[in-house]
Parts: structure tokens; sequence; C-alpha cells
């Protein structure tokens, strides 16, 4: 019994570092998107440097109260953080499919 267990816990552990990692890959992405964006070397809509100072506060807001309310029910350490990953990678994701539709 304690070996099923051990293995669902590696198991969640597991899936959350490739969560973060996705996250990570796909912010990293919008980065350098939005960076040739501004030296026109990626076409962007001209809206986009306001939407990155702007989409941030929302989507850190969502994160902080997920992983409260998570952590205020009690739940796993894992299940914490990826409570507070869910609202960041969303975001990242969305910007990432939408950047690397070029317009050209």
């Amino acid at each position: 019994m304690a070996g099923k267990k051990s293995n669902q816990l590696y198991s969640e552990y597991w899936s959350l570092s490739c969560d973060a990692a996705l996250l990570a890959m796909n912010a990293q992405s919008v980065v350098m998107m939005r960076l040739m964006g501004m030296t026109g070397a990626w076409p962007v809509h001209e809206s986009e440097n306001l939407r990155m100072w702007t989409e941030k506060p929302p989507a850190f807001v969502n994160a902080y109260w997920g992983a409260l309310t998570a952590w205020g029910n009690g739940a796993a350490g894992h299940t914490v953080l990826a409570e507070a990953l869910k609202p960041l990678a969303e975001v990242a994701s969305a910007n990432a499919r939408r950047l690397s539709r070029r317009k050209g």
C-alpha cells in the first residue's frame, strides 16, 4: 500500500514539474516575441506593449487566491503550488498562441 501512495505522490510532483516547465517555456517565448515585436522583427498588435503590463496583476492575484484557497482547505503542498501555477500558465499559454499567429 505504501508503494502505491508513493508512486501517486511521485506522479503528482512529476506532473507539477512538467506544468512549471511548460509555463517557463511559454513565458520565455512570449518575452522573445514581444521583444522582437518592439524592434519590428515580429508582427504584433500595436496594443501589445500596454497589454503586457495590464495582464499581469490579475493573473498574479488569481494565482495568489488559488493558492490561498487550496492552502486554506488543507491541500497538500504540491496542490497549493499547482493552483498557483494554473492562472499564470493559462495567461502565458494564451499569449504564446496569440503571438505565434503572425499577421504578416
